[in-house]
């Protein structure tokens, strides 16, 4: 049963993966539409959002913070990459 349940997890970190990456490419075709890169009131929005789904699924809205913290400033550092070139 372990077994089964590493394997269930292993496709589920497949597809956060692949979702990232998608996430990653919207970011890059919004850079046309963007007067700057960093958006605090829409950063602050993203978060707002973050803590009702927390809450909606008993999930912890700290971690969500930490974790969505580390992805918009990835966000943040690839579109400064593309829009440098």
């Amino acid at each position: 049963m372990l077994q089964k349940y590493r394997i269930d997890i292993d496709k589920i970190d497949k597809k956060i993966i692949l979702l990232l990456k998608k996430r990653k490419l919207i970011s890059q075709k919004m850079l046309k539409y963007k007067n700057k890169i960093e958006d605090k009131s829409r950063e602050k929005e993203i978060f707002e959002k973050l803590n009702q789904l927390a809450n909606e699924h008993n999930l912890r809205p700290e971690f969500l913070n930490k974790l969505y913290k580390i992805i918009l400033k990835e966000s943040h550092k690839y579109q400064k990459e593309i829009k440098n070139k």
